[in-house]
């Protein structure tokens, strides 16, 4: 890398009259590239990482919690999930949630302003699922009781 980098710091005007302009022409698609690399690499992020393996369970959070950011307690999540039929959802991409980890997604993405990609810790799912399942949570419930609102 170092023979590289001394070549490019010659004078123009040395290598032009040296090579007809030849390697001049190389050289400028090479700092041309070079320059095009570093700039992908200061846009670079590491991924996030979540863990793949865990599931999301309603007690490893107190009832503050959950009132704080979710509105309810666990008692009223769990007494109210089960009458959204939320079994009946046609996930999309292989999505296949507990449904009251979607209700939980749900509801705090109703009662905060927080992002999706802020929720991967808790919710142990790519902020891209986390989309997709809120995504199909408002739909089963725009379809079944969108009827009941208006």
């Amino acid at each position: 890398m170092e023979a590289v980098f001394s070549i490019i710091l010659l004078d123009d005007e040395q290598i032009l009259h040296a090579t007809g302009g030849a390697i001049q022409a190389t050289l400028d698609t090479f700092k041309d590239d070079l320059y095009k690399l570093l700039k992908r690499l200061e846009r670079y992020q590491e991924p996030l990482e979540y863990n793949h393996g865990a599931e999301f369970d309603l007690d490893d959070y107190s009832d503050a919690d959950y009132k704080r950011f979710m509105r309810f307690t666990k008692s009223e999540i769990r007494r109210i999930w089960p009458l959204l039929h939320l079994e009946e959802i046609q996930w999309r991409e292989r999505q296949n949630p507990k449904p009251e980890a979607a209700f939980c997604i749900l509801l705090w993405k109703l009662s905060s302003k927080s992002r999706f990609i802020d929720l991967l810790v808790r919710f142990y799912y790519s902020d891209t699922s986390l989309c997709n399942i809120y995504n199909d949570m408002l739909t089963h419930l725009e379809r079944h009781y969108l009827g009941l609102l208006f």
